[in-house]
């Protein structure tokens, strides 16, 4: 089911874009090589450290050469993960301003580094209200957008497990936020681990089919960026994020297969647990749902 014209049909000369989270802990040309390595032929990075707010400066050598082995390795359309001290529904405003700015640095090394977006996770409202915290993710990725009006790096906001206080678990109130943004550099990231947790049986052909009815009505399917493909360590609906290894999980074999099927030009990256054999492991699962043993 490619639908001609969406952001995942209708794109000649791009392979199924199948992929996973590399690190640039050897650097950003390392990272391209990563994911060659293991048979991907789309890949995420953290742009830099994710553990700290110390920001880091990508030189526009660092960029180009970046660029080169991306298009060397024949991969396509990687995108950034945001770190995740950010907090955009913070109540704190110094935390909120802190995120505000780290989120817009994010953007511009995307800029200096081709990437097409920055996968960001909306935060916690910390007891304020999920009404009163979207308020301020809105707020914070408009001005995000205002301050980098030059650059063609998108914003995409990632649906999360439903932990606590966290916003993002009701998937009608993620795409009520996006029609409140800019479509052109706003998008959406669904991670299937985090569905599955919150109680969305994408897995089932019912479930399946009114997701996909629930995003084109309101946002268009061309809106959703990226698929983080990962397995559930928990049962469905257990509102908790617990990667897995793919079919390692409590997540039908089905649901994936839907989304490799059907969704070929849209990236699909694993966040599973790292190691070299996993990684192929994993990568290998989903290009045998995708009908081939290897990326062609």
């Amino acid at each position: 089911m490619v639908r001609e014209g969406s952001g995942y049909g209708g794109q000649g000369g791009l392979p199924n874009l199948i992929g996973l989270h590399t690190s640039i802990q050897k650097g950003y040309v390392q990272a391209v090589e990563e994911a060659r390595a293991v048979g991907a032929t789309t890949f995420q990075i953290f742009t830099r450290n994710q553990r700290q707010w110390r920001e880091k400066e990508v030189s526009v050598e660092e960029g180009e050469a970046f660029r080169r082995a991306v298009k060397s390795a024949r991969l396509y359309k990687p995108y950034a993960h945001a770190i995740y001290l950010l907090n955009l529904a913070s109540p704190d405003d110094g935390l909120y301003e802190r995120s505000v700015k780290a989120l817009e640095a994010e953007v511009r090394r995307c800029g200096v580094l081709g990437l097409e977006g920055v996968i960001v996770h909306p935060g916690s409202h910390r007891g304020r209200g999920a009404s009163w915290g979207w308020m301020r993710v809105v707020a914070g990725v408009r001005r995000v957008l205002s301050a980098t009006s030059r650059l063609d790096v998108a914003i995409v906001l990632e649906n999360t497990a439903g932990q606590g206080q966290t916003l993002g678990a009701r998937i009608e109130a993620l795409l009520e936020v996006l029609q409140e943004l800019p479509a052109d550099r706003t998008g959406l990231c669904l991670d299937t681990c985090h569905l599955w947790s919150a109680g969305y049986d994408f897995a089932s052909g019912r479930g399946w089919r009114w997701l996909l009815a629930r995003i084109e009505a309101t946002i268009g399917l061309d809106r959703l960026h990226v698929w983080h493909l990962n397995d559930s360590a928990t049962a469905f609906g257990s509102r908790r994020d617990r990667h897995a290894h793919l079919g390692e999980g409590s997540i039908p074999e089905e649901g994936f297969r839907r989304i490799v099927q059907e969704f070929p030009h849209v990236p699909k990256i694993i966040e599973t647990p790292r190691s070299p054999e996993w990684d192929r492991r994993n990568i290998a699962w989903l290009w045998r749902l995708a009908g081939r043993s290897v990326a062609e």
